[in-house]
């Protein structure tokens, strides 16, 4: 099965007979920047059943670091292939939508011998309200099916050091952290090496099997037999545009995907003009991801690539995110403001981009689509903010009908008083132009009708622009 994030593990050494013996923390190679550490644990929990059962497993993690600069983490695992069959089917729980933007589950195998992996990227913001904690944070449940003789049982071990990646690095259960000052760069991170795990246990029981298929999880994204090619895929990424005015706060301009194939995780950047436009937030329609907003070089970045999940359906238009933009008072009148989808990041290296997680048999390459010139057909909507003139109405019309009568004033002070709906232009309706909505208004407004007096003996203005 594909995992969406590229299988970083290989398997090349491993010890194993009737009981599984890992090699020793000095048997690996450390980088600069790893310790041990016996502060965090991962655990498993057990369960049991009749052979043709399928029995879950609870992988949970407990920390008492206080950090906040936890950014990853790795579950290495081990189990008995001839008691159980691990499933592809993986739950994660709601607190792996709150913590993880990207996450990759894989099945290990040599021989007899098979293991599994998890990997998470954790957000920063997140990761106080779940850390420290005295207590096990669940994350994902695995499903076996049990495959061997009653009597027989297989503990679920947390095995460091067994598989190995290509690089020689070795595999361990580790927290991955950003380093603090003086402790390296982003490409020397810091991990953490936990020395104590509590294994989980799967017992085969005697009678019939009760529970042959896993519970009811959120839908999968399809696998499709082979990869999406330029003939294949018809992807099209929306970007909506809009009409504003100089010094517009929080326009919304929405961004929307639609794939002839299944989805489980998108990354997305837009550029702008850092000149004329802030964004000021992004609201989130999925499951929630990392988000970067740069307003000094003018791009936005969004990830989610959190399990095998589906996002999409095939021809399900999809809203991804919402941006609002504060237009600065600078920007020309009449004018109109490009966005686009373009890779994004420092100039020269450009790390964030826009495709999608697709899902396809294969073991090796990474499931991305990218969305560039070798990509078609693939249809990228851009779009662009157009300046207007507000437009201009007459000074007292609280209620927009073209006149000036005796139910403008009423209608301010049902809003004031009785509760009723506020202006269509609350610039209209502050007739004495105070800068304040209040009984003033309809008084000075009665008394202009009524006895063709101006308020506070000034000629007003005609109209004045509504905003």
């Amino acid at each position: 099965m594909k995992s969406i994030v590229k299988l970083f593990l290989a398997c090349n050494s491993f010890l194993f007979s009737f009981t599984l013996k890992v090699q020793g923390q000095g048997d690996c190679p450390t980088g600069r920047f790893d310790k041990i550490s016996d502060e965090f644990f991962f655990s498993a929990s057990s369960d049991q059943g009749a052979t043709g059962d399928v029995v879950a497993i609870d992988l949970m993690v407990t920390n008492q670091i206080p950090r906040t600069d936890l950014i990853g983490l790795y579950i290495v695992g081990c189990y008995d292939a001839s008691i159980a069959e691990l499933l592809d089917e993986v739950q994660y729980m709601e607190i792996f939508d709150l913590l993880s933007w990207r996450s990759s589950f894989w099945k290990l195998s040599i021989g007899d011998f098979k293991g599994f992996g998890l990997a998470m990227g954790l957000k920063y913001a997140e990761v106080p309200k779940i850390f420290p904690s005295d207590q096990p944070v669940h994350l994902a449940t695995l499903f076996f099916r049990l495959i061997g003789k009653p009597g027989s049982f297989s503990k679920i071990e947390f095995c460091d050091n067994v598989f190995r990646q290509p690089q020689g690095a070795c595999s361990k259960n580790a927290l991955q952290f950003v380093p603090r000052v003086g402790e390296g760069t982003l490409e020397d991170q810091l991990h953490a090496f936990s020395i104590r795990h509590l294994p989980g246990e799967i017992r085969i029981l005697d009678g019939e099997p009760t529970r042959p298929n896993p519970p009811a999880t959120p839908p999968l994204a399809k696998i499709y037999p082979q990869a999406p090619t330029p003939e294949s895929a018809k992807i099209q990424f929306e970007l909506t545009g809009g009409t504003a005015q100089p010094g517009s706060k929080e326009v919304p301009l929405s961004v929307y995907v639609t794939s002839n194939y299944e989805f489980s995780g998108f990354y997305l950047s837009i550029v702008f003009s850092p000149t004329f436009l802030e964004l000021a937030r992004v609201a989130e329609h999925t499951r929630p991801g990392a988000m970067v907003i740069n307003n000094t070089e003018g791009f936005m970045a969004a990830g989610m690539t959190n399990s095998r999940r589906r996002i999409g359906a095939e021809g399900e238009r999809v809203k991804l995110v919402t941006l609002y933009f504060n237009v600065k008072p600078e920007a020309p009148l009449g004018s109109e403001i490009p966005l686009k989808f373009a890779p994004s990041g420092p100039e020269g290296y450009p790390f964030y981009f826009n495709w999608l997680a697709i899902h396809y048999k294969d073991t090796v390459s990474p499931d991305k689509l990218p969305i560039t010139a070798e990509v078609q057909p693939l249809l990228v909507t851009n779009a662009a903010l157009q300046l207007q003139r507000p437009p201009m109405v007459r000074c007292g019309d609280a209620n927009q009908d073209g006149q000036l009568d005796t139910a403008d004033a009423l209608a301010t002070l049902a809003h004031l008083f009785l509760g009723g709906a506020a202006p269509a232009c609350p610039v209209a309706a502050d007739f004495d132009l105070s800068g304040d909505l209040d009984i003033s208004d309809p008084i000075a407004l009665l008394s202009t009708v009524y006895l063709g007096r101006p308020p506070l003996d000034t000629l007003e203005p005609a109209e004045v622009p509504c905003s």
